[in-house]
């Protein structure tokens, strides 16, 4: 989420939804707001800034308060588990460092919580800003975690590379957000010890299949010969999910990075530029190839450079 959060605040002057948004105070800043949450983060983070007109890139500069509100107050409110309805305040915090970029390193100011947020549930985001007499909301459907439909998490943990001809992997992800990486995890045994490696496949879908004959040409490709490693052994497959949500989707879809004013900001929020969205991430752990896969892998002419074993205990 971190990296996230370092976008900068220029670039989330982005492409209009379909409705114009209406600021009574047309001279002055706008507030804008950038938040991706994660159930399954410990801290949840919320940058605030505000769009500057009227004065050049170095006044801002000099003066990096031009970017912040100084007497903002922000809010999450979602139903507990007891259904009565929770606010929770952020605090602000400096604790992040920002990327580098044109804008200063500091101050560099976000708001947090260490509130844990359920998964599933809608949350609102309040921020109330007395400096200008405004209010910012928006909501949010917090993402559940994936689930698979294939592999089968209740069937036996094999990827039947070669003996069901393709292994199929599918997800409740959502389009144009989503992304699937299927790990190999594995032992490099060398003279002098031996090292955890791991090498990843990543796909932007929810929905595909994999052939054993693409995965050993991708091991091909990626594990590079060294004359040092006497063996290699498979260790497992993880396949990790991750996506976000509908809001998510439109802001990949609308957003323009680029430094000009845009007439027209995207947003999904009440008051504000920005986006407010969710993300979801989860796997399958500890798989391991079907036998075939493993001995056409320690066999094969083709891939004997790569040294691998048929054993995987």
């Amino acid at each position: 989420m971190e990296k996230l959060l370092y976008i900068c605040i220029l670039a989330l002057l982005l492409l209009s939804c379909e409705e114009d948004i209406e600021h009574p105070l047309a001279e002055q800043s706008w507030p804008v707001v950038h938040c991706l949450l994660d159930a399954d983060d410990s801290v949840h983070y919320l940058r605030l800034g505000k769009t500057f007109s009227g004065m050049g890139l170095n006044e801002v500069l000099q003066d990096p308060d031009t970017l912040y509100y100084s007497d903002a107050l922000v809010f999450f409110d979602f139903f507990g588990t007891g259904g009565g309805l929770l606010s929770v305040q952020l605090e602000p915090t400096e604790e992040l460092e920002r990327a580098p970029g044109i804008f200063p390193a500091s101050p560099h100011r976000l708001y947090k919580t260490n509130y844990p947020i359920p998964h599933g549930r809608g949350i609102a985001v309040r921020i109330e800003l007395p400096e200008i007499n405004w209010y910012v909301k928006g909501t949010v459907w917090v993402r559940s975690q994936p689930r698979f439909k294939y592999p089968n998490p209740e069937y036996k943990k094999v990827l039947d590379f070669y003996e069901e001809e393709h292994v199929r992997i599918e997800w409740n992800g959502f389009p144009k957000v989503c992304e699937t990486t299927v790990r190999l995890k594995y032992l490099e045994i060398t003279e002098n010890g031996m090292d955890t490696c791991h090498l990843d496949w990543t796909r932007y879908s929810y929905n595909f299949v994999l052939l054993g004959e693409e995965w050993i040409d991708f091991m091909l490709y990626m594990i590079k010969e060294d004359r040092h490693v006497l063996v290699r052994r498979i260790l497992g497959i993880d396949i990790l999910a991750s996506g976000g949500n509908e809001q998510w989707a439109d802001y990949l879809v609308y957003k323009d990075w680029v430094i000009d004013l845009i007439d027209k900001p995207y947003s999904n929020l009440i008051n504000a530029h920005g986006i407010l969205a969710s993300r979801a991430s989860g796997g399958l752990y500890n798989y391991l190839p079907d036998q075939e896969f493993i001995d056409t892998l320690a066999h094969s002419a083709k891939t004997e450079r790569l040294k691998f074993v048929e054993w995987t205990e």
